[in-house]
């Protein structure tokens, strides 16, 4: 909720394999979070907030299959 509070435009989740290339190998092999964790974690924490509404949340690659596309589109 702090990038809200702060007047970020977006929230941009990454699952798994997101972050920065500076990152350690074994940070970025073994470390990570499906998307739809983070964006559902995301979501309830800005609605306990109260700041849901000031922040458009994303969520980036990663939908390969039909399954992904149904539960992101279960998620909104």
């Amino acid at each position: 909720s702090g990038v809200a509070k702060a007047k970020a435009d977006v929230v941009l989740i990454a699952g798994f394999d997101g972050g920065t290339g500076a990152s350690p190998m074994s940070s970025i092999r073994h470390t990570g979070l499906p998307w739809e964790l983070g964006l559902a974690e995301t979501h309830q924490t800005l609605l306990k907030n109260g700041l849901r509404n000031r922040i458009v949340v994303q969520a980036d690659g990663q939908m390969k299959t039909p399954r992904d596309l149904a539960v992101a589109t279960l998620l909104g």
